[in-house]
């Protein structure tokens, strides 16, 4: 009787058994791993006191990487760098993107939607030309959440009635200082809270000297004008120095105020996170402010407030933590003991 011929078991198909076995070892075999460069973000200052923040001014202030105007000016690097963290610019942001001009601070046009963009009520915006020649105009829209779409045009026409189209800037790159304005104005009507006051830097180019003079001229005429009582209770101008007047700048002393400050609120700010846990409503008592005898007191009454409710949830903590005994068994008898 002729027999059916053997089939080799490696060219045979998997039986029921060998099936499940296949698949669990198609399971368990690893992936292979892509190995992909990373981007170094391990390094980087994070600022948390004023004594850090200056410390790393006068550093920025001695390098050459920061723009004229913060060369060997630790002052204007730490201010520059708290307006910049008001508008959420890290510090080298910052001072690369804040610039001094015609006496007051200002932001260069590049940095402006970025900061917008990073707001989180932006939803959108679009910025386009239209026309050519004399009827060449700048659109910028912009959308914020809840709100419809706003526009600011900014044209050649615009340009020249402001007396801006004669100058040098303006002649090289029309279309880029047109499309600054459009943005300047647009931004500026729909993010305020984002911009924190700051305009565009190419837009306070724009001002010149004499007109900033002029603007404080009439300011000053303006006060004079107003009464006598009126205008001592908006004069908020220092008083004359004394005789003993400032020889030069105190590194040392600045920097110890600055830390004792720094102390004050760090404290204040531990207590307070103390005091807030356990009795949040009696928290909100306190805030920071006064001269620093009054803040010391302040502090001195935080940390007794601290003690006692500290004490008094220890003690609660106790009374919790106490097994009741069961009644009418003794000790022991509980477990056959």
């Amino acid at each position: 009787m002729a027999t059916a011929p053997a089939t080799n078991r490696t060219d045979a198909a998997p039986t029921q058994d060998q099936q499940p076995t296949a698949a669990l070892a198609t399971q368990e075999q690893p992936k292979p791993q892509i190995l992909r460069p990373q981007v170094p973000v391990g390094f980087g200052v994070v600022l948390s006191s004023l004594d850090e923040a200056w410390r790393m001014a006068v550093a920025m202030a001695k390098s050459d990487l920061v723009p004229k105007d913060y060369k060997e000016k630790p002052e204007n690097c730490l201010i520059a760098m708290q307006m910049g963290a008001e508008v959420g610019l890290a510090p080298m942001a910052a001072l690369q993107n804040i610039a001094v001009i015609n006496g007051r601070p200002a932001i260069w046009g590049d940095a402006v939607p970025a900061i917008m963009m990073n707001h989180p009520k932006y939803e959108d915006h679009k910025e386009v030309f239209e026309g050519t020649g004399e009827s060449r105009v700048a659109i910028c829209r912009v959308k914020r959440k809840g709100s419809d779409w706003h526009e600011q045009r900014f044209s050649v026409a615009d340009a020249k009635k402001a007396d801006l189209w004669g100058t040098n800037t303006w002649k090289k790159y029309p279309d880029r200082m047109l499309q600054m304005r459009a943005r300047g104005f647009a931004i500026r009507d729909k993010f305020p809270d984002a911009l924190k006051g700051l305009i565009l830097a190419e837009e306070a180019m724009d001002y010149s000297e004499d007109s900033i003079s002029r603007q404080e001229s009439v300011r000053a005429t303006v006060a004079q004008e107003l009464p006598v009582d009126i205008r001592r209770a908006s004069d908020t101008s220092p008083e004359p120095a004394a005789p003993q007047q400032r020889t030069g700048y105190n590194e040392a002393a600045n920097l110890e105020e600055a830390r004792a400050k720094n102390s004050q609120f760090t404290r204040f700010k531990e207590l307070h996170e103390q005091i807030y846990l356990l009795d949040p409503e009696a928290a909100g008592k306190f805030t920071m402010g006064g001269s620093p005898a009054e803040v010391e007191k302040m502090l001195g009454e935080m940390g007794t407030l601290a003690a006692v409710l500290q004490e008094q949830k220890d003690i609660a903590d106790r009374a919790a933590k106490k097994k009741p005994e069961v009644q009418g068994i003794k000790k022991g008898d509980l477990f056959g003991q």
